[in-house]
């Protein structure tokens, strides 16, 4: 391999890798920012104290964290497309007669979604437990409002 060509496919490999560092960055980006959000919905909900208005933030609440799975989702898919690309570049480099597997301690090989399946499930348990407190909240003022309506109808 020529000395121009390995530098070459050294500084694609770098440049994958940082690709790959950013989506995974974007990916907790989005997780983070849905989760303070919904938090701050419910914290909306308290200081407005109204049925009506905690359930809509609710289901503003449900929206945000959907909303945000579809970004990591999206976010997965271009991670697995960067990660193939660099798969590209590492054969190019293995047809040079440099052992890949050697340097790395494992094989090159094509990825799917699966790739961070312990993230995306970490992912998506965050993303269902920002809508709790919403939930918690609006369900609070819906009981509240219901008993003192019956504590109104049926004076003691």
């Amino acid at each position: 391999m020529e000395d121009r060509e390995f530098h070459f496919a050294c500084a694609a490999l770098d440049d994958h890798q940082s690709l790959i560092a950013a989506g995974k960055t974007q990916r907790w980006e989005v997780v983070k920012w849905a989760f303070i959000l919904n938090v701050a919905l419910a914290a909306a909900t308290v200081a407005l104290n109204d049925a009506d208005a905690g359930l809509l933030l609710f289901e503003l609440a449900v929206a945000v964290a959907l909303g945000a799975a579809l970004l990591v989702i999206y976010y997965n898919k271009r991670l697995t497309n960067m990660r193939n690309d660099a798969l590209i570049t590492q054969e190019f480099i293995a047809s040079k007669k440099i052992d890949i597997e050697k340097i790395t301690g494992k094989a090159p090989k094509r990825v799917t979604w699966h790739n961070d399946w312990g993230e995306l499930v970490a992912f998506a348990i965050m993303l269902f437990f920002s809508i709790i407190p919403a939930w918690v909240v609006a369900s609070a003022i819906l009981l509240k409002n219901s008993v003192g309506a019956d504590l109104k109808l049926h004076p003691k």
